[in-house]
């Protein structure tokens, strides 16, 4: 156990009249080991809020994407784009870890990618892992920090083909001509 003290100033209008001094005991269990620790927690899950909502934003207006608050299949992850130096092969075998991925898409020169799992309950293992999570770039050796947010589960299919078709049209318009065909 530790001894837990506080000091209330008491004023009257602006005369101080005394100090009073309280005394607690407080089990570690109760702090959660420490209170240092438990104020630096609040504070990083905090940021990690207002990362994911600013990230929320940049999605809306590069995209007109909205995030949705309940779980899908889909997720945008944040700092986790070809415009960050992430790779895709790094991208690929960091979500993998949490289920099996049916789509990845990475829009270049963004600074987010999507992911598809192949369940809600895959895409919610992902979210909590990886949301608020430190990686490490290959390339650079620079940290950053990943922000997730589930997206609706058409949106990904809606952005890889327009993602497929207008990159198509800088190769060949015989590849146009049959994505076309594919997807109808």
């Amino acid at each position: 156990m530790s001894l837990y003290q506080t000091e209330v100033l008491c004023f009257s209008g602006k005369h101080l009249l005394g100090v009073v001094t309280s005394a607690s005991q407080i089990t570690s269990m109760e702090t959660g080991e420490n209170v240092e620790d438990h104020l630096r927690a609040h504070k990083m899950k905090k940021k990690v809020l207002r990362k994911q909502v600013r990230a929320q934003h940049t999605l809306m207006r590069h995209e007109g994407i909205e995030c949705v608050s309940h779980a899908t299949q889909s997720l945008v992850i944040a700092n986790a784009g070809l415009g960050n130096g992430m790779s895709r092969h790094q991208l690929h075998r960091i979500v993998e870890n949490y289920g099996t991925v049916e789509t990845l898409l990475m829009p270049p020169n963004k600074p987010y990618s999507f992911v598809k799992y192949e369940s809600t309950e895959e895409a919610k293992k992902a979210f909590d892992a990886l949301n608020g999570k430190e990686v490490t770039l290959e390339d650079s050796d620079q940290n950053i920090v990943l922000y997730c947010n589930f997206v609706e589960k058409g949106i990904i299919l809606y952005l890889s083909v327009n993602f497929f078709h207008s990159t198509s049209l800088l190769f060949s318009s015989q590849v146009v001509n049959v994505a076309k065909s594919t997807l109808v």
